[in-house]
This record gives structure tokens, sequence and C-alpha cells, in this order.
């Protein structure tokens, strides 16, 4: 979500001290380092949150240790809408 606001907050020139190409290398870091491709060509998004958010102490605490504890999973939606969002900023550059 980060590089997603960041593609289009300097496409709309709402970001001070980020420039396109940051925003463009921060992009390229995210493929890099979360998303592969498999022998068939299938992409996938690694290493994303499974679960988040704040339903109330009886479900979730909030806490640090909370959110630093949540499992992780591949193609989580939570991580492909905002890479998908990120990726057609990007190809609009």
């Amino acid at each position: 979500m980060f590089v997603y606001a960041m593609l289009k907050g300097t496409r709309l020139g709402v970001l001070d001290g980020i420039t396109s190409e940051d925003a463009a290398i921060s992009y390229e870091s995210l493929l890099k380092t979360f998303v592969r491709v498999d022998s068939d060509g299938l992409v996938s998004l690694d290493d994303c949150c499974e679960v988040a958010g704040l339903g109330g102490r009886d479900n979730r605490s909030g806490d640090y240790d909370y959110y630093i504890n949540c499992p992780v999973r591949s193609n989580d939606p939570k991580g492909i809408g905002p890479l998908v969002w990120a990726s057609l900023e990007y190809e609009r550059r």
C-alpha cells in the first residue's frame, strides 16, 4: 500500500521530497523482494499478513506483539489489491 501511495502521490504531485524515480525504485524493490514466478508462470505475492485489524480486545489485542506475530501467507487479498494498484500506477509512468 505504501508503494502504491508513493507512485500515485508522485504522479499527482502531492508528495514533497519523494520523486517519481524514488517511487519506481520502491516498486521494483517490492517485486524483487516479495513477488515470485514459478516454473508454470504463476505469479505469487509472498509474506502477506494473513490477519489484521482491530476487532476489539476479545478478538485482537492490537498491540505490537499481536502484529509482529501475525501469521503470513502468499496471495492474501490485503496484499494483492495494493500490488495491482501499484502495478497500474507504475505502468502509467
